[in-house]
């Protein structure tokens, strides 16, 4: 369909009055219609005022689209008589409609911004000069001025968003600097003189979009004074209130503000009575919000002059603003259902302690009876904050999550807190808990001083020994079944946290293990019970055999009682392992029969059901507490720490160590699983997660039980390959494949089935075993490659060939892995005849396989590995490497038909220069990578090349 008018206005028509198709395809239509160079001929007719508002808005969003973005179809001698019919169209829609008017601004806007200074010098003064009311005889004056404001407005807007070259840009930024003065000119006389809102609201409008463009704030005393008087006579006018403050955030905000710390400070007391908002237009929520974020965003913008001037003649109007932010955090009302603004001086907070954190230490003292206080009334306002509404108030889903998030921030800005307050803090939070005990408050305040204390946890020093021994003696007194369980959950949390510092302090784990078992016996309170024994097991093993008893005896009840989810027992598990762990064997060996056979034995009982997702269910969950009884159980760790003494010996005393006898039972019960769950890869992965454990733990120890694990992984590995048993491989490889171990053979042969069931399978199907079994081999031959080499079973040539396959795979960690395998292979190769004569056999391969990746056959974020690749090929076959490059890149359009001759003769040579720096050999195969995907010069190039510099 042709575009000619009647064409045009009907499908105009059509896209605003009928169906979604019918629109669709009317929107298709029309914007190949705004592309077509014709476009500049038909919009003028189409802005004709008989045409209906909606043909005319067409026509004037065509305008300013194709002077947008189009610009290059005009011929330089046009550019005259463009500008003529763009200021008579404003001119004819002065009186509307608005939104014709002001599209046809922007596409004024977008035609200086394309000839300014070049084609048109001095376009703003000539502008302002065309523009004038007293020019404009048919236009009434204030709409003159009305339309000169909005294209002055719309004038730095377009000059962010439209494309133009870096030198275009820069000329005509440096002419738009030189209009500021007039254009502030202009805005100071309707901000002084005008009494029309909608001219003052366009003036501060304007004002704004130029201080983003950057107005150095020294220039604009008197634009202060005039803003501020704004907010002052048109407080009640919401709208022009904010885009007033919108207009001052950008002139103090702006990164250029900081060269002028005199005229921050004038800033900042000239508009502190902006404040006086907050307390007038209680009722207005969204206004407070934008008052506060004025103020907030001068804080966060300029800390540090506002930190040093509290000692200067400036104090008064800084520590003012400094609490007019401390007003914001302690908004009244519960955030986020009552207010919704409190959040905002989080960051503030954290500014202004870090710059006094940075002071010397001279200054730092005079400021602390200065901020000491600001930062006491802040955690006071934070506790009450981090409270939890009242019982009666319903909350949504969504306000409950920004309410998790908020007490996390809260937690954040505590710690800021105890960061300038230290001891002060700890005093504040203690006198709160004691009055929360015996005041009748509800459970809340109660809830939220725990909530402070844990917030703290992680910046308390350990030696701190006035105030936490009190703290945590309270907590026993806490009449739990009366409250809220939050106040469990969060006593529970705060034993956890100060795990470390209960290590220094172990009086006080006679107070806190009870609550921590107190806290196993109830599913709201067991996931917050189970990390905290988790951490105190780790980090006071040591002086936890006063309460091995009551630990173990209540661990295995729950465990009995089976009331704890899956990852709630497996966590218990672990702390079982950690406290048996400082046992006698003999001990240990009692508690294990209680634990662990009754496991062995549901695990026995669960291979005898038939296969349903709930009897796979119940075997993982009891073969992940196996694992974690098997990594946490380790006596000779315990014995070894005992016997250094801290004195950093390392000797161990020897001792059998518990977790054989348990992989000793349970390996029989494995193999059965392994039998039957063989092509689950859920259940071979927990399988050889237990023997993972087990063997870091045991290491040399089990050594008697090596056949039996060899033969179940080799079964596991050859029914059905798993990346999980590869893991056990290595561990078993590294630890019993050397010369002299009675068990070499045994592993050699199992490594040997391996490598031949792997290179037997198909890549594609199988990548994570292929990513797996790349990372075992580069493991074998960095630390023992003669376990790969020297079998005459495993042959090496069929080894790389596989590699370089999985180097075509287009996930990074795989390619990865087959890269680090290669790339240590060739280190080794020029030493090792067989390696050598794998690498000379392969090497042409190898290189033709890395130029595809590199010409497109891999994702672009693969191909960074193959610079070491490259790189070691260079060191140790040069002349090959010479050879097998030149060879390959003699094939016509390869890798890449878009890469020509002379870019792959570069790209060659490029590469051969380089035998040392990896970075520059991956910027070279990134160029050519971005030659031969037609990507040079896309946005996504630019992107690549910013991150090498």
């Amino acid at each position: 369909m042709d575009f000619t008018l009647e064409n045009l206005e009907q499908a105009v028509l059509r896209f605003y009055h009928t169906d979604a198709s019918t629109q669709a395809q009317a929107h298709q239509w029309l914007t190949a219609a705004q592309t077509s160079p014709n476009a500049w001929c038909f919009v003028w007719e189409l802005l004709q005022p008989t045409k209906t508002p909606e043909v005319q808005f067409f026509a004037a969003t065509t305008l300013h689209m194709k002077v947008m973005k189009n610009w290059s179809e005009v011929p330089v001698e046009q550019y005259e008589d463009l500008k003529k019919r763009l200021l008579q169209a404003i001119i004819n829609y002065a009186t509307g409609p608005k939104i014709v008017l002001n599209r046809l601004c922007i596409a004024l806007s977008a035609f200086i911004l394309h000839t300014t200074p070049k084609y048109w010098p001095g376009a703003i003064p000539e502008l302002l000069g065309t523009l004038q009311p007293t020019n404009l005889p048919s236009v009434p004056p204030d709409k003159a001025l009305w339309i000169l404001l909005e294209v002055l407005t719309v004038i730095p807007e377009e000059f962010q968003s439209m494309q133009m070259t870096q030198n275009q840009k820069v000329n005509a930024r440096l002419e738009l600097e030189r209009s500021i003065p007039q254009v502030v000119g202009l805005i100071d006389s309707v901000l002084s003189e005008s009494k029309d809102s909608q001219l003052v609201s366009q003036a501060v409008r304007c004002v704004s979009a130029w201080l983003q463009l950057g107005i150095p704030i020294i220039e604009c005393d008197n634009l202060i004074s005039r803003l501020v008087q704004t907010v002052t006579t048109s407080h009640s006018n919401t709208q022009l209130v904010e885009w007033v403050l919108e207009a001052l955030s950008h002139m103090v905000n702006h990164p250029t503000s900081h060269k002028y710390p005199a005229a921050v400070l004038n800033f900042i007391s000239r508009v502190l009575p902006i404040y006086d908002l907050v307390v007038h237009h209680a009722d207005k929520p969204d206004l407070i919000s934008s008052v506060y974020g004025l103020f907030v965003s001068m804080g966060e913008s300029h800390p540090r002059l506002i930190l040093h001037s509290l000692l200067t003649e400036a104090r008064d109007s800084c520590l003012q603003l400094i609490n007019i932010i401390l007003s914001c955090s302690n908004a009244a009302g519960h955030y986020p259902t009552h207010e919704s603004y409190s959040y905002l001086g989080f960051g503030f907070w954290y500014i202004l302690q870090d710059e006094l954190i940075a002071c010397d230490m001279d200054k730092h003292q005079e400021l602390m009876p200065l901020i000491v206080p600001v930062y006491t009334n802040l955690a006071a306002v934070l506790v009450h904050k981090a409270e939890f509404p009242p019982d009666n108030m319903s909350i949504s889903t969504e306000d409950k999550e920004a309410f998790r998030c908020y007490r996390q921030d809260i937690a954040d800005t505590m710690m800021y807190c105890y960061n300038v307050l230290r001891e002060p803090l700890l005093v504040l939070l203690l006198d709160r808990l004691q009055t929360c005990l015996v005041s009748e408050a509800g459970w809340q305040p109660l809830e939220a001083t725990l909530h402070g204390v844990l917030s703290v946890a992680e910046s308390v020093s350990v030696a701190e020994d006035r105030h936490l021994p009190q703290f945590f003696a309270a907590l026993p007194s806490i009449p739990f079944n009366k409250l809220n369980i939050r106040v469990a959950i969060t006593t529970l949390d705060v034993i956890g946290a100060y795990a470390e510092w209960m290590n220094c302090h172990p009086t006080t784990l006679q107070q806190v293990i009870p609550l921590l078992m107190f806290g196993l016996e109830s599913s709201d309170t067991a996931p917050s019970a189970t990390m905290s024994l988790k951490d105190i097991t780790r980090d006071c093993q040591l002086l936890l055999e006063p309460h091995s008893h009551l630990i173990l005896t209540r661990a295995m009840e729950v465990l009995r009682a089976g009331t704890l989810k899956q990852n709630e027992s497996v966590r218990l598990m672990y702390s079982v392992g950690r406290v048996l762990s400082i046992l006698p064997l003999q001990t240990i060996i009692q508690y294990l029969d209680n634990v662990m056979l009754p496991c062995v034995d549901e695990l026995q009982l669960l291979l005898n059901q038939p296969d349903s997702a709930e009897v796979k269910a119940a075997l993982l969950l009891r073969l992940k507490m196996l694992s974690m009884i098997c990594n946490s159980l380790d006596t000779q760790a315990v014995a070894g720490h005992t016997a250094s003494g801290g004195s950093g010996d390392t000797a161990i005393v020897p001792m059998e160590q518990p977790v054989y006898l348990v992989l000793e039972k349970v390996l029989p019960t494995l193999t059965a699983i392994v039998n039957k769950w063989q092509q689950d890869p859920c259940i071979i992965q927990a399988v050889c997660c237990v023997l993972k454990h087990a063997i870091s733990t045991l290491l040399e120890c089990c050594t008697p039980l090596v056949p039996a694990v060899t033969e179940l992984l080799a079964a596991s590995y050859r029914l059905h390959p798993h990346s999980s048993p590869l893991e056990v491989i290595r561990q078993l490889c590294l630890l019993f494949g050397r010369e002299g171990s009675p068990h070499q053979p045994l592993v050699q042969s199992l490594l040997t089935v391996t490598v031949r069931n792997t290179l037997e399978l198909p890549i594609t199907e199988h990548t994570d075993v292929a990513e797996a079994f790349m990372q075992l081999c580069a493991n074998l031959i960095k630390k023992n490659p003669s376990l790969l080499i020297c079998p005459q079973d495993i042959d090496m040539t069929e080894l790389l060939t596989f590699a370089i396959a999985v180097l075509g795979q287009p996930e990074l960690p795989t390619v990865k892995a087959a890269s680090v395998f290669l790339t240590n292979l060739i280190g080794l190769s020029r030493e090792q005849p067989k390696l050598l004569t794998a690498v000379q056999s392969t090497g042409e391969q190898l290189v033709h396989r890395i130029l595809r990746n590199i010409g497109g056959e891999s994702p672009r974020g693969c191909i960074d590995p193959l610079a070491d690749l490259l790189l070691i090929l260079n060191k140790k076959y040069c002349d090959n490497l010479s050879r097998w490059l030149y060879q390959t890149i003699s094939i016509n359009g390869f890798p890449s038909p878009k890469a020509s001759v002379d870019n792959k003769q570069h790209f060659v040579k490029s590469v051969l220069k380089e035998r040392a720096n990896k970075r520059k050999v991956q910027e070279i195969i990134q160029e050519f990578s971005l030659i031969c995907r037609g990507l040079v010069g896309t946005e996504y190039a630019a992107q690549l090349k910013a991150q090498h510099l």
